[in-house]
């Protein structure tokens, strides 16, 4: 699964907010924000059977495709099989990120963007599913939003290719 968007406009004071489940067999999902793929301001990436630390997360940036130093928290308050909020606010100087619980982690802003315009929830390539949501098409949003909204919801196992598209941005 993944959903990008495109031609975004998310600046310091703009907020990201993702809603979805996490399925039983997950072994990580991942929110990209930054100017395209191969350009990321942020890496958010919680993982579930991390080979160095198990339960992890993983944020991260990648300028011209090559990552830069990886920064993990212990703490992953995540789990399989929980509906999940994630709140990313875009500051001056980096993002905060919003998790359940309460807890907060700060990642600093090292590609220097003064605009952020892609923005990626996906599972890996050749993981198993992670956050339970179906494919969509590319959505371009307003760029006259302070905060993105996306809920994320899935259909059932069994599925077949007459699934409809429910990520719903507000």
């Amino acid at each position: 699964m993944e959903l990008e968007l495109r031609n975004v406009e998310l600046r310091a004071g703009d907020k990201l907010k993702v809603e979805g489940t996490v399925l039983e067999d997950a072994d990580r999902f991942q929110i990209d924000l930054g100017c395209n793929s191969e350009d990321l301001s942020l890496h958010f990436n919680p993982r579930f059977h991390d080979d160095t630390d198990g339960r992890v997360i993983v944020c991260n940036s990648k300028c011209d495709g090559c990552w830069g130093s990886e920064q993990r928290e212990a703490h992953n308050p995540f789990h399989r099989g929980e509906h999940v909020k994630v709140t990313v606010k875009v500051m001056e100087a980096g993002f905060e990120v919003e998790l359940p619980g309460g807890q907060e982690i700060h990642f600093p802003d090292r590609r220097g963007l003064d605009t952020l315009t892609y923005v990626r929830v996906r599972e890996p390539c050749g993981q198993k599913g992670n956050l339970e949501v179906e494919d969509c098409e590319p959505v371009t949003i307003p760029s006259s939003l302070s905060e993105l909204h996306l809920n994320l919801h899935g259909a059932p196992q069994n599925a077949s290719a007459q699934r409809q598209h429910s990520a719903a941005v507000l």
